[in-house]
């Protein structure tokens, strides 16, 4: 079972403190957009688990994840509804229902925490043939990327006025990688992170 303390526990230990800064480049060339990642090929697929009465040792990695993710919403009282979509970066869970704000929490965190929980219990006691579950609700992700490249955009712009660094507040390593794409080929200004790793 997972308690709001449990999950505070574990969002205070994958926090990241790395901070990622914008500054001017010496030189300014004409700025290209980054063109948009494709989406992928395979549609979405409803999920409906019904591991009653089956052993945890006989589920697969991604049973024991949805089974873990239905434990929670059952506790929490929320009515999910899951689809899976199999990509490059792994098996993407997209929730959908009424009241999943909680679910996400401030900036995305509470989902991490959900999903660094989801792929313990999926990868637990496996060395090989580990699985990568990524969480996301109500199309949070997708929005806050475009957020985040927005803001990227943004802070070029005012680093270039200002010619000087401009700090970012401290970001998952998901989306710092957004915001070092968005502007790899602004030959305006340049990127780099700085801190520590959680773990």
């Amino acid at each position: 079972m997972i308690t709001a303390t449990a999950m505070a526990a574990v969002h205070a230990a994958t926090a990241d403190r790395m901070t990622t800064t914008v500054r001017a480049a010496a030189t300014f060339p004409e700025d290209t957009v980054a063109a948009a990642p494709e989406k992928p090929a395979t549609p979405p697929v409803p999920v409906t688990p019904d591991y009653e009465g089956v052993a945890e040792e006989e589920l697969t990695p991604r049973q024991r994840a949805e089974k873990f993710l239905c434990e929670v919403f059952r506790c929490m009282g929320l009515d999910v509804a899951m689809t899976l979509q199999e990509t490059d970066e792994g098996s993407v869970y997209n929730l959908q229902g009424d009241g999943l704000g909680i679910l996400i929490g401030k900036h995305g965190q509470t989902l991490d925490a959900l999903q660094y929980l989801a792929n313990l219990a999926a990868n637990k006691g496996r060395e090989d043939g580990r699985i990568h579950v990524i969480l996301d609700a109500m199309d949070y992700r997708s929005r806050r990327e475009e957020t985040l490249r927005r803001l990227a955009g943004h802070l070029a712009e005012k680093a270039c006025r200002i010619h000087a660094e401009v700090r970012l507040e401290p970001m998952n390593r998901h989306e710092r990688k957004i915001i070092h794409m968005a502007l790899q080929d602004n030959g305006r200004v340049s990127t780099y992170s700085d801190g520590d790793e959680p773990y």
